[in-house]
């Protein structure tokens, strides 16, 4: 047959192994057609499906001069931070860590600023010399730069001489008497016992219990009280009292001159010393005189004598004379013996006024008047 004359090549870059022929090219094979059509598939089947390519493809394509085309290069697609970082602009990133970075440093020096500074002293310790040197004499330590600071406690026999500010950072606690010329208190202070000579409060001064004045007490402005006052001695008032309230008094009011613009009295009780009285000639002769009560008011008693007259029956004079030199003297006849006449008063001044009467009264008749003087 002429198929067994014709003899095979190999392609250019194909082995022995991959074609299934002997190395050389000009050498004619053995098998026969079929054979080779056999192991050319079975080759193709152990092959992967990208390698796939039979040595008569390889052949064919050897004698027809055809080149495989160049397959084309894809670029390479971004994939995880890189397509994430694409994705935004670099200035808004800049813009970004330039916030960052300002709230950064802000809160940094925030809390470098609010932390308190540490001050370092300098120690030094006192030998048993130097406090030797402190108890028997007079000694400077150190100078105005150090500080001697006392863990232990301290217990001082003498006396303790401070010629600058003493600065006391916890409480102050004196067990027996604390004399001072003067203290300043800017907050507050707690006394279980003061006395003093000389207070000034120039805020509020509350006072929970009680507050016993042994002395006067001068107040140069307002005094408000909420609740009672309890005096035991006098009250004096230099000045005005206006009282919006009630005034209730369970004793004895006494002044030397009270002004009401209207008051509204049960009873009027009124007290003082009795004043003189002198029967008048108009009283007849052998007439007699006699008053009971006081310079406001009073009962006047005249018994009149033979041969009355008209004018002066009797004069009355006080016991203390009014500030004004015509107080008003008010008469009304006690009882019957005098009802009937004229009577009168005159001769008033601040010293004394006299009753009298236009008609002659009737002799031997017991007259009493009731007096009321109002300065």
């Amino acid at each position: 047959m002429e198929d067994k004359d014709k003899t095979t090549e190999v392609p250019a870059g194909t082995t022995e192994d991959d074609a299934g022929l002997t190395p050389s090219v000009n050498q004619k094979s053995d098998k026969t057609p079929e054979e080779l059509m056999a192991q050319v598939n079975q080759e193709s089947e152990s092959l992967e499906p990208s390698q796939k390519k039979s040595s008569v493809d390889a052949m064919a394509d050897e004698s027809t001069g055809e080149a495989s085309a160049p397959k084309a290069v894809s670029r390479p697609r971004a994939t995880g931070a890189k397509r994430f970082v694409g994705a935004f602009n670099v200035y808004l990133l800049l813009f970004l860590l330039l916030i960052i970075a300002s709230g950064a440093v802000f809160v940094v020096t925030y809390y470098m600023n609010k932390k308190e500074s540490e001050v370092k002293l300098a120690t030094s310790e006192l030998t048993e010399e130097d406090l030797e040197i402190l108890k028997t004499s007079d000694a400077i330590v150190g100078d105005p730069k150090q500080i001697l600071t006392i863990e232990s406690n301290a217990v001082i026999t003498g006396k303790v001489v401070l010629r600058d500010t003493l600065d006391i950072a916890g409480a102050l606690r004196v067990g027996g008497v604390l004399s001072v010329p003067s203290i300043s208190i800017s907050g507050s202070g707690s006394f279980s016992s003061l006395t003093t000579n000389d207070i000034q409060a120039a805020g509020n001064m509350a006072v929970g219990g009680f507050l016993d004045v042994v002395g006067r007490t001068t107040l140069g402005e307002n005094l408000t009280v909420a609740g009672d006052i309890n005096g035991g001695g006098k009250l004096d008032i230099g000045g005005a009292a206006t009282i919006n309230g009630n005034l209730n008094v369970k004793g004895i009011v006494s002044a030397e001159g009270i002004n009401f613009d209207q008051i509204t009295l049960n009873r009027i009780n009124i007290s003082g010393t009795t004043p003189s009285i002198i029967v008048g000639g108009a009283a007849g002769g052998g007439a007699t005189a006699s008053i009971s009560g006081s310079d406001t008011a009073g009962t006047a008693t005249i018994n009149t004598g033979g041969g009355t007259g008209t004018g002066t029956l009797a004069t009355i004079t006080f016991s203390t004379a009014y500030t004004t030199s015509n107080p008003h003297a008010v008469l009304t006849p006690n009882g019957t013996g005098c009802s009937a006449i004229a009577y009168y008063v005159t001769n008033i001044s601040a010293t004394a006024f006299s009753i009298a009467s236009s008609t002659a009264p009737p002799a031997g008749t017991l007259c009493r008047f009731n007096y009321l003087v109002i300065n």
